[in-house]
């Protein structure tokens, strides 16, 4: 005699490990098709986050040195993050850390025209400082209808040698040091952006001072009379925190775009999704 609630127990158990075997079955091969896919958008994301990282220890990335989309009048930039929220990639990613890298790219690229603000601080407090040395500002324009500021300490002497630097050195510290010894060497320095043409330029010869120890000094001191000093060296130790924090998030990505229990839970709310 058949004992019928073993038996219907016994086939809705057999019924569900069959819907269950098959339901992620279904969801772990499709997941496997877009493995490669998905592993080269993470890639992408990855080299472009260590990118910005490494850029914030010497020129910082700014939005006009990506890709340009027009808007009628309106010229909009594509950096990597942008560029798959514009092409409508995004939906590929995990939401939550697609919108934090959306976040921290806007943050990294706002903070390289903060540094082009302490630039102009810079040239304010050297330009102002009339025992330093005189120098005529001489200002100009680009074809981008920019300003273009530069400071010539000129002695009156041609140097053929000289040393080209980062202006970027003096949010770091020891720009004294780094002047002294440049200058101790006989040629001329110039610091200088990464714009092309350049739109921060300074250039110091070595017969427009009176004590190289002394005025590389008061150099030094300069450099950090403007609050952005502080507030932009804090910043960036920030930014970089959240770097490290976002590319181990993409590694992991990159190596298993789609954990086990992604696809566990995944294949059931697809199951149950209108």
């Amino acid at each position: 005699m058949i004992d019928w609630p073993t038996f219907l127990a016994g086939l809705i158990a057999s019924l569900i490990v069959a819907l269950v075997t098959f339901v992620l079955g279904v969801k772990s091969g499709k997941n496997q098709a877009d493995r490669q896919r998905l592993q080269e958008m993470y890639k992408s994301l990855l080299v472009h986050f260590q990118d910005l990282k490494e850029r914030l220890d010497s020129y910082p990335r700014r939005w006009d040195q990506y890709e340009e989309h027009r808007v009628g009048w309106e010229i909009h930039y594509l950096p990597t993050v942008k560029k798959m929220e514009h092409d409508g990639s995004s939906v590929y990613i995990k939401q939550k850390l697609f919108s934090e890298a959306l976040e921290l790219e806007r943050d990294v690229l706002e903070f390289g025209y903060d540094v082009e603000r302490y630039y102009d601080g810079i040239f304010d407090a050297i330009a102002s400082d009339d025992d330093l040395f005189k120098a005529p500002i001489d200002t100009s324009t680009d074809r981008r209808g920019r300003n273009c500021r530069r400071i010539k300490a000129d002695d009156g002497q041609s140097y053929t040698n000289g040393r080209s630097s980062r202006l970027f050195y003096f949010l770091q510290p020891g720009i004294g040091k780094h002047i002294e010894e440049a200058l101790g060497s006989g040629g001329y320095l110039t610091f200088h952006d990464d714009r092309n043409p350049y739109e921060h330029e300074l250039t110091i010869n070595p017969g427009s001072y009176d004590d190289l120890s002394i005025f590389a000094q008061r150099i030094e001191s300069l450099s950090r009379k403007s609050g952005l000093y502080d507030e932009l060296n804090s910043q960036r130790t920030s930014l970089k925190s959240r770097i490290d924090a976002l590319t181990k998030k993409l590694t992991r990505r990159a190596k298993e775009p789609v954990p086990f229990w992604e696809t566990f839970s995944g294949a059931f709310i697809d199951v149950f999704r209108p």
